[in-house]
Parts: C-alpha cells; structure tokens; sequence
C-alpha cells in the first residue's frame, strides 16, 4: 500500500508540474505576440495615432477596376478600429480626366493611384495597402473557416464566357471562400452599388464575430502562415500582429461605416455624390483629439 500511494503521489506531482510548465508557456507566448503586436505592426508611427490601410479588391476581367474599396483605421492605443467602405462608382477628380469613378482609378493608376485618390479624397496618408483578386481573396477567407450568413435573395450570375460563376440560393448558409467572394460580387440590379456595398457590410460583421470565436493566437498563426495579396506592403507579421491586436479590441469600439454620400443619376448611370462635411466627421472620429 505505501508503494501504491507514493507512485500516485509522484503521478500527481508531475502532472502539476506539467501543468505549471503549460501555463508557463501559454503566458510566455502570450507576452511575445503582446510584443510583437505593439512593435512589429505599429512600425515607426506614432504612438496612439490612427493607422490607416486600404484594401482593394479587384474585378474579373481587363481592364481590372477597383470592385471592392475599403479603408480601415486602427488606433491601438484607443483600442478602436473604423471599417469604411468605400462605393467604387464615387465621383472623383482624376488628373487629367473629371467626373472619374473611384474604381476607375485603379484602371489608370493602379495602386498607386487608387491610394492618391482615396488620400485626395479623405486628406488622409495611407501607409499600409493590400490587393486582392479572387483567387487569393477566396483561398484567405477559406482558410478562416465557412462564415454563416442569411443570403438575401437568390443570386445567380454568369460570366462572359456563359458558365455559372455565381449560385447563391435564399436563406441561412455556411459560405465557403468562393461562396463569400460571390456574395460580396453581386449586385442587385435594383439595390446597385450601395446594396453591395451593405452587403459587404454585413458579411465582415459576421467574419468578424466568428473570429472572436477563436483564440487570438490560432487567429495570429492562421494570418502569418496564410496571409497573401496579390500586392501589399503589409507583411505577414504585420498583417498577423494586427489581427491579434483587433480581436483584442471591445466589440463595442469597432464600427463599420459606408462612405457619407447619396446616389445621384448622371447621365443615366447611378454615381455615389460625397458629402465632405459628413466625410470630414467620419476621419475625425479616427483621429485622436
């Protein structure tokens, strides 16, 4: 009998101390990505200012256009982040064309000017940028897992060639990576442009909560290994650091915005008519005052 009890003794010992060095190393990791987070992705910017990125998705097909515009602020110190979305039929003045459409500077300009056209428009600077085009937005957002969203309506569209690329049908549904990519697509030819752009409202609302659902380091690792864009200068720890720091972030203090404006007809075609003042409040909300 004493035998027995001093083996389970021992037993009981090393799972304690097992269990002491887990913990030892959750905390210890735990404290690495705190780092990582508050150096690698801050960079060189100033502590507690708005860090602004534009994420741009592109459209099928040549010449490419900017579909899917937009521009994210985080402030680490606040512990706030603002998602505004940004209409590609916005009315703006390109360089040596007037009345050009915000998705049509990515046509002319590419990256480069599709971000001097949004910090024209905003009188903001825009450090970090990513791009994406079906493919890679379709492998990233597969490799967080289905998203269950409530599909509106039935969405059906066929590409030039007549194949089927869209098949959406009504009601609650788990999207996969090409399901969600065809949701964000679609347009209503009633709803137009602001329609998709709710709808892309939506769907990052509901990416988001899901990922809340995970840890915040299986979501770091996640980001670094997977993270790709068909351009970007946001590296992966970057890209990973700053999804660990959002997911941190109250619930409360992330808010989703569309671009302040309202359809105008010109010319037979639907364009989003900005409204500066309102546009002007909404940046000011991400500034530190």
């Amino acid at each position: 009998m004493k035998k027995t009890k001093i083996r389970y003794k021992k037993i009981f010992i090393c799972l304690f101390l097992l269990v002491l060095a887990v913990l030892g190393i959750g905390y210890a990791v735990m404290t690495m990505l705190s780092w990582l987070s508050s150096s690698g992705a801050a960079g060189t910017e100033k502590a507690g200012s708005a860090r602004y990125c534009l994420f741009i998705g592109l459209s099928e097909g040549a010449p490419q256009k900017a579909d899917s515009l937009i521009l994210t602020s985080i402030n680490e110190e606040r512990q706030e982040m603002y998602v505004i979305s940004l209409p590609g039929n916005t009315q703006i003045d390109g360089q040596n064309e007037k009345n050009l459409l915000l998705r049509d500077a990515y046509a002319s300009g590419g990256t480069e000017g599709t971000i001097s056209a949004v910090e024209n428009l905003l009188h903001i600077r825009i450090d970090r940028y990513a791009v994406f085009d079906g493919m890679r937005f379709s492998s990233l957002i597969g490799r967080l897992g289905n998203t269950e969203m409530y599909v509106e309506e039935d969405m059906t569209h066929t590409d030039a060639s007549g194949a089927e690329d869209i098949s959406l049908r009504r009601g609650v549904q788990e999207l996969s990576g090409a399901d969600s990519y065809g949701y964000l697509r679609y347009i209503d030819p009633e709803e137009g442009e602001i329609g998709r752009i709710q709808r892309e409202e939506r769907f990052f609302k509901a990416l988001f909560a899901q990922a809340q659902n995970h840890l915040r380091v299986y979501m770091w690792g996640l980001v670094r290994y997977y993270w790709s864009a068909a351009a970007t200068n946001l590296t992966k720890e970057e890209a990973a650091s700053a999804i660990y720091d959002i997911l941190g972030f109250p619930s409360e203090n992330i808010h989703f915005v569309i671009l302040p404006g309202e359809i105008r007809q010109d010319g037979g075609a639907a364009v989003w008519d900005i409204n500066p003042v309102e546009i002007q409040k909404v940046v000011g909300l991400t500034i530190d005052q």
